[in-house]
Formats: structure tokens, C-alpha cells, sequence
């Protein structure tokens, strides 16, 4: 699973979102294919779904580590490679983002359900349910902004301030949108959609259905804020990226969540997500103004006019992650659902023309974000890129 998940990276990393896609999604599909047939067919019960997590987990990695078998892949060798001096601090210091992220997100969970719980089991599996359906949506804005990062840093190394500007508002315009879009439709229809996974418990229904809708509220907010974070990582901003790493279940919703369940009891423990993700937007908001108006600077320094950018794409690349993310996650995010209830580069265009490919630490052959050529090149993502043509 480490090694399927460092590879998802580097292949994202190097330009091969429907590559990574394919890894990703074929051992999900297999998962939900055999979970049943090693479950009820076999009758293995809780052992045939860990033996079928682990074909797919095993299948996933095969698919993943092809192109590297087959020698395609810029990171596909360390020889003749040289550490450049604070590669590692600047790697460790991105990476910190989403150990503290997905950390805080535990330690909240558990915080929530420790509180939840002394207002008995349907508020517990209520809320828990409404998590895992929000989940699904968190699921596709953080898969639409993995597939914006690796464009924002491609375009920022190749100095191409005009496509990270372009690419930023794109991508923030769609993901809110296609969020607001998706949660208002879950909101409507939040009632049937949570007895899917519950029993026709009253109490349960009326808490679940309160907490998803507003969480559907305050979803254009998280989104926002998901696609300022992917920015800021991938322009190689690494503290504006911890702190919205950590604000959604971290900063944002320790201080607020002992005095909504003082103030509003179960009903503040309901909506305390929710309010979370609309008080991000206090640190969003401030950092897409800074970093915005750095682009700009960088852009009008740069002193060159480039015509009108095509983001057909860009569209690939978001698209991808976005469909990965959701087929990925909805299974997981619905079988625990139902389980809670239950127990309830471009190519410049100047002189040599210049490709898109990062600093890093070794030599290698890659081909550009815009699937236009290759380039001999030293990869790394999100850093300062230079290299020239061959």
C-alpha cells in the first residue's frame, strides 16, 4: 500500500494522471468485485475481504510499476544522480501537510464520536453517516485540485505565470461550481439518500439529515479552500499550505467544538464540521489574495504578453483525479456508512524553447505537461524548472 501510494505520486507528479488513474481505480473495481465472491460465493467471511484487499492492493501496485519496468519513467533510476542541498527539507516540509492533515482528521473523528456518543447511538451513527456521505464530495474537490496541482507547478517552474493565474481561476470557478452543483442536489434530497444506508430510525434520520445539509452549505467554502491549498503546494508554498492543511479539523475546529456543544448540544455537535469549513475561508481568502497578487507581479516583471491558453487539457487532468478520487473513495465512505447505522510543461516559446520539468536530483527523460514533446530533464515537481531543449 506505501509503495502503490509513493508511485500514485510520482506518476501524477511526472505528467501521467490517467496512468496513475488506471493504478488506482482497476484495484478499487477489483476490490468491489471480490469482496462479494470471497465473502457470500466462497463463504470466507471477514477473511475473504482481506484477501481481497490484498489481490487488489497487489494488482494495483502491478499496474502502477509498469511504466517503470518498462524503463518510461523519468524516476525510474537513482544512477548518475546527485542530492542537491535542501531537497530533502523542502520534500519533507510539503509532504508534513497531509501527515498533519490526515492526523488531525483522526484525532477529530475520535474527539466527535467521544462527545457524540453521550447523547446516545442514533446521534453518534446520525453524524457518523453524514461524515461519509460528505466524505464522498471532500473526495472529488481534493481529486479535481490534485489534478490542478502538478499544472500550477509544471506552469510556475517554466515561468509561465500567466498559465498558473489562468489554471488557478479555471480551477477554482469549476470545482466550486461543480461542488455547489453536487451539494445541492445531496441537500434536497439528503432524507432518502440517508435512509440508503440506515434503518428507519426517527431520531437518527432527523439529526443525519440536519448535519449533512449543512456540511452540503458550507461545501462551496471547502472546496475553495482545497483549491488555494493545491496552489500554495504546488508553487512550492509550503506554510500557507500547512496552515490550510490543518485548519479544516485542526485550527478551524478544536476551539469552536466545546462551545457549540455547550451553546446547541447534539445539534452543535451536528453542524461543528460544517461551521469549520466555512471559518477556513478567514485563512483561504487572505492567502489566494497574497498569492494571487504575486503571480501578477511575477507575470507583469516578466514583461511578455502570451496569447490566449487552450485548458482542454487542463480538463484531462482534473477530470482524471476527480473520477479516481470518487470511484476510490465512495466505496469506502458508504460500506462504513452502512456499517455505522448498523451498530447504531508546456513548451515555451522562446529561443531554444524551454521545457516544463522541475528541479531535482537526477537526469531523466520526460514527457512535458502538455503531452507536446520530450525533454531531457532533471524532474522534480513544484521547484524552480529549468532545462533545454534536445
Amino acid at each position: 500500500m506505501a509503495t502503490s501510494f509513493v508511485l500514485n505520486q510520482c506518476l501524477r507528479a511526472e505528467g501521467s494522471a490517467v496512468f496513475s488513474m488506471i493504478g488506482m481505480v482497476a484495484g478499487a473495481v477489483l476490490n468491489v468485485g471480490l469482496d462479494p465472491l470471497f465473502i457470500f460465493t466462497f463463504g470466507w467471511g471477514v477473511a475473504g475481504a482481506s484477501a481481497a484487499t490484498a489481490i487488489s492492493k497487489v494488482v494495483s501496485w502491478c499496474i502502477l510499476m509498469t511504466p517503470y519496468f518498462r524503463k518510461r519513467r523519468c524516476s525510474r533510476s537513482a544512477s548518475g544522480s546527485s542530492a542537491r542541498a535542501g531537497a530533502t527539507p523542502k520534500g519533507l516540509r510539503h509532504g508534513q501537510r497531509e501527515a498533519f492533515r490526515n492526523g488531525l482528521g483522526t484525532l477529530a473523528g475520535i474527539l466527535l464520536n467521544r462527545i457524540a456518543v453521550g447523547y446516545g447511538t442514533s446521534a453518534l451513527a446520525a453524524i457518523n453517516v453524514a461524515n461519509r456521505i460528505t466524505m464522498f464530495m471532500t473526495s472529488a474537490c481534493l481529486g479535481f485540485g490534485q489534478g490542478f496541482q502538478p499544472v500550477a507547478g509544471f506552469s510556475w517552474g517554466a515561468k509561465r505565470f500567466d498559465r498558473v493565474r489562468e489554471s488557478f481561476r479555471f480551477s477554482m470557478i469549476a470545482c466550486v461550481a461543480g461542488i455547489s452543483a453536487v451539494a445541492l442536489v445531496v441537500g434536497i434530497f439528503a432524507r432518502p439518500i440517508l435512509l440508503l444506508f440506515t434503518e428507519d430510525d426517527a431520531e437518527l434520520v432527523r439529526i443525519g439529515v440536519f448535519s449533512l445539509r449543512i456540511q452540503c452549505l458550507a461545501m462551496p467554502f471547502h472546496g475553495f479552500g482545497i483549491i488555494v491549498n493545491m496552489l500554495c503546494s504546488g508553487i512550492g508554498r509550503a506554510l500557507p499550505s500547512l496552515l490550510l492543511g490543518l485548519a479544516r479539523q485542526g485550527i478551524c475546529f478544536f476551539p469552536i467544538l466545546p462551545l457549540m456543544v455547550r451553546l446547541w448540544g447534539v445539534w452543535g455537535i451536528a453542524s461543528v464540521q460544517g461551521a469549520a469549513d466555512m471559518l477556513v475561508m478567514l485563512l483561504a481568502v487572505p492567502i489566494a489574495v497574497r498569492v494571487s497578487r504575486d503571480i501578477r507581479r511575477r507575470e507583469a516583471e516578466q514583461g511578455r504578453n502570451i496569447p490566449g491558453v487552450s485548458f482542454s487539457r487542463e480538463w484531462m487532468f482534473m477530470l482524471d483525479f476527480f473520477l479516481w478520487r470518487g470511484i476510490l473513495f465512495s466505496r469506502n465512505s458508504m460500506v462504513e456508512a452502512r456499517s455505522t447505522s448498523v451498530r447504531s510543461c508546456h513548451p515555451a516559446d522562446t529561443g531554444e524553447r524551454k521545457g516544463a520539468i522541475a528541479e531535482g536530483s537526477h537526469r531523466c527523460l520526460a514527457v512535458d505537461a502538455w503531452g507536446a514533446e520530450e525533454h531531457s530533464a532533471d524532474c522534480h515537481f513544484g521547484g524552480e524548472l529549468s532545462l533545454l531543449r534536445i
